[in-house]
């Protein structure tokens, strides 16, 4: 235990020396300055979303509701990804951040009077997944500048405080849309103010950006490059040349395979527990309530986050890390039969704890293996299909728990079933990395890395 508390003290102050250094430079604070004001009103707007389509007291919820909502939150993350640099490689990116900005203003805007109207769901997912997908092209742009604002050596410093700041600003947003809401007199009119808060974080957004010269983030020259429909064409075929690879790359590609089918697990169980939570365990009419018990049960799967993070490390220093994954699918098959076999709101809530601590614990190792696996020249393109593969699964497991589950969620089999896809994806994962083939692979010589 000591030793673990000294691992988080030092992981706490290696965090704190990576801001101090990165900080130093202007650039990079104006930079970080527009990103976690738009990552604020990412937090603002999801949590305005998902109270919008779930927690209405007008009506009830519905497993088909969800899984709109899925589509429009995942969906651009699954198809604009990985052409986003097309537009980024082409246009002054500073020029980029700036509109996409602007246009997630105006579109938040709208949403918020579609909110405070009342239009039906399918015209407000519409207008959702054009700001979502407004989205992509803001964090792969910010993704792509950080080179631009920073020393070369100061990269992986960057790349580390960065993220690390914008998903804490995210949950800042997502906790004040609560306060926001029961201020402005919940739901309905509640819901168009967290929207408004958060159209007014992406006009900061735009304005923060012009403080950075409009060639500072890039790209220098576009000489050279093929025409926009050549590029497309291009990503096109690097995605086929890199599942390829991950196909010869065997601990690359079952990792990928696994937190697929893992990740989509995670996502019918979420369906299903936060359906449980309107439309079981709580009266229609407690609608504060249940979303303070969500609210709760999304803790719950943070502490299981946390645990992961602390465990991890830990773990593989001591095993392989197939082995700590499969000991992961393991636990997580055994103790989300839990609410299965026991219906109540402590079985959720232990639950999550655990969903959190497997699903984080196997992303962990599954980062770690494709980035030491892949080769150097298809690393980037192995996690743009990671990042399609993920979104894919979550948006995917809500329309399979929409078709299958019943209106109030009540379904032992869901679990169960859950239960039964990690359990078998644990067998396979363990019965493949202990092949033959898959122990004589061997990691990529320095020079290919």
């Amino acid at each position: 235990m000591e030793s673990d508390g000294r691992a988080r003290e030092g992981a706490a102050r290696g965090f704190l020396r990576d801001l101090r250094v990165v900080w130093q430079h202007s650039y990079y604070r104006r930079l970080l300055a527009t990103n976690l004001t738009s990552r604020l009103g990412d937090g603002f707007l999801l949590a305005s979303a998902g109270t919008y389509v779930l927690f209405d007291p007008r009506e009830a919820a519905t497993l088909s509701d969800f899984a709109l909502a899925s589509i429009a939150l995942y969906l651009p993350y699954s198809l604009i990804g990985p052409f986003a640099g097309v537009v980024l490689d082409r246009w002054p990116r500073r020029q980029v951040l700036l509109v996409a900005s602007m246009l997630r203003a105006v579109s938040a805007t709208m949403l918020a009077v579609l909110v405070a109207v009342g239009v039906p769901l399918p015209v407000f997912a519409v207008v959702l997944l054009a700001t979502v997908g407004l989205n992509r092209f803001f964090i792969a742009g910010v993704g792509a500048s950080i080179p631009r604002v920073v020393p070369l050596d100061e990269l992986v410093m960057a790349n580390a405080v960065t993220p690390t700041l914008g998903t804490l600003t995210f949950a800042a947003g997502g906790l004040a849309a609560v306060a926001v809401r029961d201020a402005a007199g919940g739901a309905g009119s509640g819901d168009a103010a967290i929207m408004g808060v958060a159209a007014a974080c992406f006009a900061g957004a735009a304005l923060l950006m012009l403080r950075l010269p409009r060639a500072q983030l890039g790209p220098d020259s576009t000489d050279g490059l093929p025409a926009v429909s050549s590029a497309v064409a291009l990503v096109v075929a690097g995605l086929v040349g890199a599942i390829g690879h991950l196909r010869e790359r065997l601990p690359a590609g079952w990792a990928l395979l696994v937190m697929t089918a893992h990740r989509f697990a995670f996502g019918f169980v979420v369906a299903q527990s936060v359906v449980l939570f309107r439309n079981y365990f709580f009266d229609p009419d407690e609608v504060d309530e249940a979303l303070a018990a969500v609210a709760a049960s999304g803790l719950a799967i943070a502490l299981g986050i946390g645990i992961a993070v602390l465990l991890t490390p830990v773990a593989t220093r001591r095993m392989r890390k197939e082995r700590w994954m499969v000991a992961l699918l393991a636990l997580g098959a055994v103790t989300i039969l839990l609410p299965g076999a026991v219906l109540q709101v402590w079985s959720v809530m232990v639950a999550a704890v655990f969903l959190g601590l497997t699903t984080q614990g196997v992303k962990i190792c599954v980062d770690s293996l494709v980035q030491q696996w892949a080769d150097d020249e298809y690393r980037g393109r192995a996690f743009s299909i990671y990042d399609m593969l993920y979104n894919v699964a979550l948006a995917s497991s809500a329309i399979v728990a929409a078709l299958v589950l019943p209106p109030d969620g009540v379904a032992a089999l869901g679990f169960v079933a859950v239960g039964a896809l990690i359990a078998a994806t644990g067998a396979l994962y363990a019965r493949a990395t202990t092949s033959p083939r898959y122990r004589s692979q061997r990691l990529p010589a320095p020079a290919e890395r």
